[in-house]
C-alpha cells in the first residue's frame, strides 16, 4: 500500500480574469478612438455631399451651355453665344 502525505496544501488557482479597472481603461480607450473615427467619419460625409452639388451643378451649367449653342443659328453673326438666345421662327425659316 501507498502510503498519503499528511501535509496536503490546497492549491488555488491564480486569478487571471479581468479587474474592474482594466475593463474600464480599455472601455475608455476604445470611447476614444471611436469619437476620433466618427468625426472623421461625419467630415468625410460632408465633403462628399458638397463635392457631389458642385458635380450636379456644373453637369447642368454645361448641358444648358451645350443647348444654347445648338440652339444658334449656323453662320448668323448676329447671335452671341454669351447671352441666351432668343428663339426667333422668322430666322430659322430663312435658313431652310
Amino acid at each position: 500500500m501507498v502510503a498519503k502525505p499528511q501535509n496536503r496544501q490546497i492549491h488555488r488557482p491564480s486569478q487571471t480574469g479581468l479587474s474592474l479597472l482594466e475593463t474600464m481603461v480599455a472601455l475608455t480607450i476604445l470611447l476614444i478612438a471611436t469619437v476620433g473615427l466618427l468625426s472623421i467619419g461625419m467630415m468625410a460625409t460632408s465633403t462628399t455631399e458638397n463635392r457631389g452639388h458642385l458635380a450636379a451643378r456644373t453637369t447642368e451649367y454645361a448641358q444648358d451651355k451645350m443647348e444654347q449653342l445648338i440652339s444658334l443659328a449656323w453662320g448668323d453673326p448676329t447671335t452671341d453665344s454669351t447671352q441666351i438666345p432668343i428663339v426667333r421662327p422668322q430666322l430659322y425659316a430663312r435658313l431652310q
